[in-house]
């Protein structure tokens, strides 16, 4: 049976973005990126302070406009960046708008070192969600793009065969 698959992610750096289209063209999913009105500045060392102060607080801040309809998926994947052991706040505002409730999810997320304690944090914003998986990856973009490219399709692959 074909599945309806969307990738949901948010990237301020281009890591989980990366992430997302490697699953992208392995699946040929849907891809829906999200963009919050008043982005965080990449370019400043300041970025670590304000998001991750911003993801502690479990702020959800505005989105452009995107368009996403669960009904029409079978599984969806979402992907986010590892901010101070929390989900980015776009995905906080995601989550926040989109009735998720018994639906297949796969999470996946990039990180600069290790997740510690952030998937028991995701795990329980999809507690009324079937997680089919998850994932981190760190830093993607800085090791061999080849490998992590491999690593992520291998994971996408075990998960999509065994549902």
């Amino acid at each position: 049976m074909i599945q309806k698959i969307a990738i949901v992610f948010y990237s301020l750096e281009g890591n989980t973005k990366f992430i997302a289209q490697t699953i992208q063209e392995h699946l040929k999913a849907d891809l829906i990126e999200l963009k919050p009105v008043k982005e965080i500045d990449s370019s400043t060392d300041k970025k670590f302070m304000w998001g991750g102060k911003q993801a502690m607080m479990n702020e959800k801040p505005k989105l452009l406009l995107y368009e996403f309809d669960s009904s029409k998926y079978d599984i969806i994947f979402i992907g986010t960046p590892i901010w101070a052991w929390h989900m980015s706040p776009p995905i906080n505002s995601f989550i926040s708008e989109n009735d998720l409730e018994g639906k297949k999810v796969v999470i996946f997320a990039s990180c600069g070192g290790s997740p510690r304690k952030a998937y028991t944090r995701i795990e329980k914003r999809f507690k009324k969600s079937e997680i089919l998986g998850h994932q981190f990856f760190i830093e993607p973009l800085k090791n061999d793009k080849k490998a992590s490219a491999k690593k992520i399709k291998e994971w996408v692959s075990s998960i999509i065969q065994s549902k």
